[in-house]
């Protein structure tokens, strides 16, 4: 099997579901795909239905974009776990998997973010300000969804591939005098997330979400961001499958 990464998908947008519906038939191989299909359960669903048809496995993590609730009733909790549910129930991975000496464990994160917010941390222009909601209690989401994950942190005998949808570490960003987007770096990183990786032994991570495309190692861990991106910030209108390792089944 080889397996390929992708990332921030959102085919919600009309160009990049016609670029997903182009990539070639790989069945005997995998796909992980590190968050942002998009918002509407209906467009991940149909994400899922068309990626499943092209891929013989599937893993997966939601990222922030599936938890705004513009077409939700509920909270943002509420529509993780039923994401979640979605995955079970159709076989998209969402738990460790192993395929021979190698394994593949995704893992649930969220930046540091203390909840209910303080007015003065607030990123007026960062939409998950507005688009998500959570319960009303005092909760820090990057221990919450860390917390998730604990189920699966233990020592693995073998090759150790992770991944996330959010960043562990600043270090996997520009200097922010670089960015466009200057507090990028508030609403991307999880200290949480960097501990589980370096616990679980994690060889290779993959992520998403700042969409700036990575392939660089730090700490003897291969991290890898593969972004399709906003149709507006690629450069070729084109989907490029990042081959992870092939893994002889």
């Amino acid at each position: 099997m080889k397996l390929y990464a992708i990332s921030d998908i959102h085919t919600d947008f009309g160009e990049n579901w016609n670029l997903i519906k182009q990539i070639d038939n790989y069945h005997h191989d995998g796909l992980i795909v590190a968050g942002d299909i998009a918002d509407n359960l209906d467009v991940i669903n149909k994400t899922f239905d068309l990626l499943q048809n092209k891929f013989k496995y599937v893993f997966y993590v939601p990222g922030n974009h599936e938890l705004w609730i513009r077409n939700y009733k509920y909270n943002s909790l509420h529509k993780l776990n039923t994401i979640m549910n979605l995955c079970t129930s159709r076989g998209i991975i969402t738990k460790p998997h192993k395929f021979k000496d190698h394994w593949i464990i995704p893992l649930l994160s969220w930046y540091d973010c203390l909840m209910p917010l303080n007015k003065n941390d607030i990123v007026e222009s960062w939409a998950d300000y507005y688009l998500c909601k959570w319960p009303l209690i005092d909760i820090n989401l990057a221990e919450y969804f860390g917390s998730l994950n604990n189920q699966y942190l233990r020592t693995y005998e073998g090759n150790v591939i992770s991944f996330s949808h959010f960043l562990p570490t600043v270090e996997l960003l520009p200097n922010p005098k670089y960015l466009k987007f200057k507090r990028l770096p508030d609403v991307s990183v999880s200290t949480v997330l960097a501990d589980q990786i370096k616990l679980i032994g994690s060889k290779i991570h993959i992520f998403g979400h700042s969409h700036i495309n990575r392939d660089v190692l730090i700490d003897n861990v291969r991290y890898i961001q593969n972004a399709l991106l906003y149709p507006r910030e690629r450069r070729e209108n084109s989907v490029n499958l990042k081959l992870v390792v092939d893994i002889n089944e």
